[in-house]
């Protein structure tokens, strides 16, 4: 039986989600789009192709959409992720895992380098046993996608096909 603790990290293992909020309240604001920060707080959790129709109209998405991104990406690594921090005992809860003998494998929205930066924030390099970001789903989340290439990756490596003793986080 294979055990495996399949783990988001933004707001799960990084305390992030209100410096993402923020950044694209501020990235919006930069296109001229007035976004509240509790409107832009209840969608985090989405990508970006996903969060940006739900307040740019789609007349102006196709000619915004590419820019908002790129802006905003550039300004959370500017000025927000020195700022983000791991969940006290995110570390700890890793290791405990493994001492369980559950394998931990991480599935995120980020991109790959963001995705190394946040694993050297919490210390976790030598505790993940494998990894999918963005570039591995078809789809944005909240869709599944991200969370299946990260199973599939596991089984491609572990030889097993098992769907039991799996535990989410």
């Amino acid at each position: 039986m294979r055990r495996v603790l399949l783990s988001d990290i933004d707001g799960t293992l990084v305390d992030s989600n209100s410096l993402h909020a923020d950044s694209w309240r501020r990235a919006f604001e930069h296109f001229g789009i007035e976004v509240g920060l509790d409107e832009a707080w209840s969608q985090i959790g989405k990508g970006g192709d996903q969060l940006i129709p739900v307040f740019v109209k789609p007349d102006l998405r196709k000619r915004l959409e590419d820019s908002i991104k790129e802006y905003r990406d550039d300004l959370l690594k500017r000025e927000y992720m020195a700022r983000m921090v791991p969940f006290a005992g995110a570390r700890e809860l890793l290791m405990r895992v493994k001492k369980e003998g559950l394998k931990v494998v991480l599935a995120t929205s980020a991109k790959k380098d963001d995705l190394a930066f946040y694993k050297r924030l919490v210390g976790m390099d030598d505790l993940v046993d494998e990894e999918a970001t963005s570039s591995d789903a078809p789809e944005s989340r909240p869709e599944p996608g991200i969370f299946a290439a990260a199973l599939k990756k596991d089984r491609k490596h572990s030889g097993r096909r098992n769907s039991s003793g799996r535990h989410a986080i």
